[in-house]
């Protein structure tokens, strides 16, 4: 229970223990962590059969947001100063599998590590995400088939619309994209 409210549903382990407090049995912070922490241990090959089995997707998503981490220990000589969450989605077969990787990496050297886990004998990813050069990977043996998303130059586009509604009707009609874009006028 402790593992689906905090990670399920991003319950911090505080709030959990404030939750129990009234049912009389409250459960410390610390020892929720060390419960998870024991449970990463049994838990890790069900990750990394994750990673590999995504690894094999036809279609992969990737992007990623900057996150707030009070402390992230980085290695020695690391210039970074953000933190980021990448989310990558892989379209295997009729599966979906949808990985969160949260540190200093990029979206690109996060979908990179996962490649390295693909079959020699498959044809290359199709890659859909948007055009920033950190969501590729750089990786020698796969080189994804890139399908930038246009979704943030679709909403300049919108924006101007009142001004100019024939012309941002055509380009928006035309920009076609996978992440949920709308008709030319949203």
């Amino acid at each position: 229970m402790v593992a689906l409210s905090k990670y399920g549903n991003g319950v911090p382990f505080k709030r959990l223990e404030s939750l129990q407090q009234p049912l009389g049995m409250p459960l410390p912070a610390t020892t929720q962590w060390d419960l998870m922490a024991a449970a990463v241990k049994l838990i890790r090959p069900v990750l990394e059969e994750l990673i590999r089995q995504a690894a094999q997707g036809s279609v992969m998503h990737n992007d990623d947001t900057g996150m707030r981490i009070l402390r992230l220990t980085r290695e020695p000589g690391d210039k970074r100063t953000g933190t980021f969450t990448s989310g990558i989605v892989s379209m295997v077969g009729a599966w979906t599998i949808a990985l969160f990787f949260t540190g200093w990496k990029h979206a690109g050297e996060n979908i990179a590590e996962v490649l390295k886990q693909r079959a020699r004998e498959l044809p290359a990813p199709i890659q859909m995400c948007d055009a920033l050069s950190r969501n590729r990977p750089k990786l020698e043996g796969v080189e994804p088939l890139m399908a930038n998303c246009l979704a943030h130059g679709r909403r300049q586009v919108v924006e101007v619309v009142d001004n100019f509604p024939e012309e941002c009707r055509l380009v928006a009609q035309a920009v076609v994209c996978g992440s949920g874009c709308g008709p030319a006028t949203q």
